[in-house]
């Protein structure tokens, strides 16, 4: 390299230096705001979960029901009744900790379909009553796994009590 192309090449870098320090600074500056932003974001979403505990109208808490899978057609778009989501929640709230999914199908037979129960465990998983712990292969034998939330048992607790929800076979009297 000749010497002028050695000094035309530190004369660009001394000019390119100062550039160079600003992205670095704006990048920094650019880091802070969007942490910034994400605790303002995070700080308005309380807000307005706090403004709609205080003005609605407690039945409107509850969250909303899921959106039906749009690939699928025809029959496969329902949703499971309050009904049967009680009774399962009634039924898994009589093991001891930890539950297999197949284990409740059976208690629930005769009562609620396998279809209608998984579709159950699922409303409870999105209202905070049921947490799966671990998922199941789908291989014979190899179940998932659920256990109930305190938010869960809480309200089985109450359905048990008050309505008095029977695992024999017969309806809720």
């Amino acid at each position: 390299m000749s010497e002028q192309e050695q000094t035309a090449e530190q004369t660009l870098q001394e000019l390119v230096a100062p550039i160079n320090e600003l992205d670095a600074r704006l990048a920094t500056r650019e880091a802070h705001l969007i942490n910034e932003l994400e605790e303002v974001r995070g700080e308005r979403r309380k807000l307005r979960g706090v403004l709609r505990a205080v003005s609605a109208d407690p039945s409107d808490l509850r969250k909303s029901k899921p959106e039906p899978d749009k690939k699928r057609s025809g029959s496969n778009n329902w949703t499971v009744s309050d009904e049967k989501v009680s009774q399962t929640l009634v039924a898994a709230s009589t093991f001891e900790g930890e539950f297999p999914f197949s284990e409740l199908t059976k208690l629930l037979m005769g009562r609620i379909s396998h279809e209608t129960t998984r579709r159950a465990i699922e409303v409870l998983r999105q209202r905070g009553m049921a947490r799966l712990v671990r998922q199941g292969t789908g291989k014979p034998g190899e179940t998932s796994i659920f256990v109930l939330t305190p938010k869960g048992k809480d309200e089985a607790a109450k359905l048990a009590q008050t309505e008095q929800y029977a695992l024999n076979g017969s309806e809720p009297s």
